[in-house]
């Protein structure tokens, strides 16, 4: 009798860490289908935002490209302008277009654009984004490409404002204070100081101001490219997310 006691109580007592045990595991496992929930959720939020981001810079980046193109175009007329005009002294009409190109080719262009959601997501975990290709790419973008893109742009600007926009361009050109059409006054080139339209200063200015439009150019158009074909990428993952969770 002491024996069938004991073996219930052996089976009672297995029988209570067997459902211990099962709970422990349970409760193990929602714990971790809630963080896994938590994980994508959050994943789910930064990419969204990070897509909201690039959306903004992407627009950014058309304005200024457009800016650009506008300066690259204000160049090329000045060269046939002038390539086309034999005589040194040229009309006034041409004298006042000329001022007018000059001042459209040496706008100051500003290379921006907000990481913000990106660093928010990086300092919380960037291994958090599971698609490895994204990741990867998200990283290459935020963390070499722009940045390398808006370092190479400011040696450019730096070297152009030391040497051209200042010296130079305040011994060939006359000053005036301006409204920039917003009713902002400030202090604007307003035209050329001399009549030799083809001094070799001039030209040099002209040349300084062609490579540093080249250059924007050229870095634009690797870029925007890019940043176009991230935000599709996000596009498509962030929709595959959404399907999922319906």
């Amino acid at each position: 009798m002491l024996k069938n006691k004991a073996g219930n109580y052996f089976r009672y007592a297995l029988g209570e860490i067997v459902l211990v045990v099962i709970g422990i595991l349970i409760a193990l496992q929602i714990n971790t289908w809630n963080e896994t929930r938590k994980a994508k959720q959050f994943e789910r939020i930064m990419l969204h935002e990070i897509y909201l981001n690039l959306k903004d810079d992407i627009v950014t980046f058309k304005m200024l490209d457009q800016r650009v193109t506008a300066g690259d175009q204000a160049i090329k007329q000045i060269i046939k302008l002038l390539a086309s005009d034999q005589a040194v002294q040229l009309e006034q009409a041409t004298q006042q277009k000329l001022d007018q190109l000059l001042s459209d080719s040496t706008v100051a262009y500003l290379f921006s654009y907000n990481r913000g959601a990106f660093d928010a997501l990086k300092s919380s975990g960037i291994e958090k984004v599971q698609n490895d290709e994204l990741r990867s790419r998200l990283v290459f973008h935020y963390d070499y490409s722009l940045p390398r893109v808006k370092e190479l742009i400011q040696i450019t600007n730096n070297e152009i404002t030391r040497q051209a926009d200042t010296e130079l361009a305040w011994r060939l050109f006359n000053y005036k204070i301006k409204d920039d059409g917003e009713g902002n006054l400030g202090v604007y080139m307003d035209s050329y100081k001399g009549d030799d339209y083809k001094s070799q200063q001039l030209l040099r200015f002209i040349k300084r101001h062609q490579n540093r439009i080249g250059h924007f150019r050229f870095r634009l158009s690797r870029i925007l490219p890019n940043a176009e074909a991230l935000l599709q990428e996000l596009e498509q993952v962030l929709a595959q997310e959404l399907e999922i969770n319906n």
